[in-house]
């Protein structure tokens, strides 16, 4: 194991979050993993939906052969693992991001490894799961200050409506306007929030702090 591993991992993350980072930067990630373990691959895997997280997108990066340039592919998978089995990659070094492990850094290699590589990808898990939450709590900031200002008063109160459950026709009632008009208030409301029902848009409203979660 080279001696400069750690020193070189503090330095990318120090460049890295040197401004404000409101998404994981996976391949710079991805590229240190292969060179701090020799790797011959690393795939990222991320869920495509939150209703169906065993559908995984998964990034590889590939290394040919030493001093070869990586080779980079998208592809779906049921888990970020099995594509490093693909490439016969018999040993493989896991970093999930998430309990479930779906979204996950797996690195793979030829060569077994030794325990004090093992002790190391732990240290270095805690490095990158830090620099994930730091991300999302920047976008999920972003985010609120955006739709916040994007969001109508009276688009505001038919979420506030909609997150209680009702119908079109309720809210159209209680606040006094054509169930026309509500529906073109959601149509607007789900293009600001970037979703497609309901649901979704309520659970986006409450991460952007929009309306209270109960």
């Amino acid at each position: 194991m080279r001696g400069w591993a750690e020193e070189e991992w503090l330095e990318l993350l120090a460049d890295l979050m040197a401004g404000p980072v409101t998404e994981l930067p996976v391949e710079p990630l991805a590229r240190q993993l292969i060179r701090t373990f020799d790797g011959v691959a690393c795939a990222f895997g991320t869920p495509r939906e939150r209703a169906a997280p065993t559908v995984v997108e998964v990034v590889e990066w590939i290394a040919p052969g030493p001093g070869a340039l990586l080779v980079k592919r998208v592809h779906l998978a049921t888990r970020p693992a099995g594509t490093v089995v693909a490439w016969n990659c018999a040993h493989q070094l896991g970093v999930p991001l998430s309990p479930d492990g779906y979204r996950a850094f797996v690195l793979g290699r030829h060569v077994e490894f030794a325990d004090r590589e093992i002790e190391l990808g732990k240290r270095i898990r805690r490095l990158i799961v830090g620099l994930d939450q730091q991300a999302r709590r920047f976008a999920a900031d972003r985010d609120a200050g955006t739709a916040n200002a994007r969001i109508t008063p009276r688009e505001q109160a038919v979420l506030g409506e909609l997150a209680r459950g009702v119908t079109a026709a309720v809210i159209s009632r209680r606040l006094g306007i054509s169930e026309r008009t509500v529906h073109k208030h959601l149509e607007h409301i789900y293009g600001k929030l970037d979703v497609t029902d309901r649901l979704s848009a309520v659970l986006r409203a409450r991460e952007a702090g929009l309306i209270a979660a109960r």
